[in-house]
Formats: C-alpha cells, sequence, structure tokens
C-alpha cells in the first residue's frame, strides 16, 4: 500500500522565486519517485519533508521582500529561456537526519536569473547557486543505486514565467517579457 505523505502548508523565513515544472513533467517526476523510491525510505520526521509534491526549480530563496514589484521589476524584460533536466543524484546535508533526491537542471539563462534576484536583500547563505528538482527527502544512506540515473535528460522545458511566493506561503505569477 502507498503511503502518502502530504506537506503542510507552511509559512516561511524568507521569500522565494522559483519555476513550477508543467503538470505533465511534475506528474512523471512524482511518479518516478513513487516508483523507485519506497516508502520506508521516505524521511518524513517533520511535515515539510517527505515527497516533493510540488516539482519546481528554486531561482532564488532568501529574500527579504514580500512585495511582488520588486521582483517584477527585475524580470520584466529577462525573456523566455529553456531549462534541461539531468542526472538524478543525492545532496547529503552536514548535520541533518535526511539525505535529498534530486534532478540536475541546466540552463545558464537560468544562472542569470539568479543572478539578477540576488540583487534584492537575501539572506540566502549558499554562495554557489546549483539549480535542481526535489524528487524526496529520504532517510540518510538509503537510495544511493539512483545516483546517476538519467530518467529525464535532456528533457526540455521553456519558461515564460516564474512564481514568486512571499513567506507567507502564497505564490503569485511573474511574467520574465
Amino acid at each position: 500500500m502507498l503511503k502518502i505523505i502530504a506537506k503542510a502548508a507552511i509559512k516561511y523565513e524568507f521569500s522565494s522565486t522559483q519555476i513550477d515544472f508543467p503538470l505533465n513533467i511534475a506528474k512523471r517526476i512524482i511518479s518516478w519517485g513513487k516508483n523507485n523510491i519506497p516508502d520506508s525510505d521516505i524521511y518524513d520526521e517533520e511535515a515539510k519533508y517527505g515527497r516533493e509534491n510540488e516539482i519546481h526549480c528554486t531561482i532564488k530563496y532568501g529574500l527579504h521582500t514580500n512585495d511582488i514589484r520588486k521582483i517584477q521589476n527585475k524580470v520584466k524584460e529577462f525573456g523566455k529561456f529553456n531549462i534541461e533536466l539531468g542526472e538524478i543524484s543525492r545532496f547529503v546535508p552536514k548535520e541533518k537526519d535526511y539525505d535529498v533526491v534530486k534532478i540536475a537542471v541546466e540552463g545558464d539563462r537560468l544562472h542569470n536569473l539568479n543572478d539578477i534576484l540576488s540583487e534584492l536583500e537575501n539572506s540566502d547563505k549558499f554562495t554557489c547557486y546549483k539549480p535542481h528538482v526535489t524528487i524526496a527527502y529520504i532517510n540518510k544512506g538509503t537510495n544511493s543505486n539512483l545516483s546517476g540515473l538519467r530518467p529525464f535528460d535532456g528533457e526540455k522545458i521553456s519558461v515564460s514565467e516564474i512564481t514568486f511566493s512571499p513567506k507567507t506561503g502564497s505564490k503569485e505569477t511573474v511574467s520574465i517579457f
């Protein structure tokens, strides 16, 4: 029997921007995770972890503003671009009880967009932007066999809008052209 682990609506310490994936691709990623990561390996000690059910790629986290106009002004003429999915790997956070299964996301313009949004006041502690899609938070040390797989390799996504999520947890769409 499939164990459903739903994430609770969460308020965040900071605001963020992200690319929400098209539903058809998001469903395939969620399904792949369910078919390849056993429920017994899912880290669900806290409500904000577990399986990712909102498939996205974060552009910038740690933003101090809740004002969508500041985001709009930064990206209004950025222009459409493509991103491409790559290899599956695991991120092993230090001093955490979980690992993260993720898909690499590639695209030079994605890095440019991160740079532009980084000009806004922020508390992002990561100095090197490594775009990815989280599939699931897993128990530490499990599922090492997934690293290096490429089930979505080369999948392209056209980006014409981003999502702004103020720290309240709401979401608003922002056009980038």
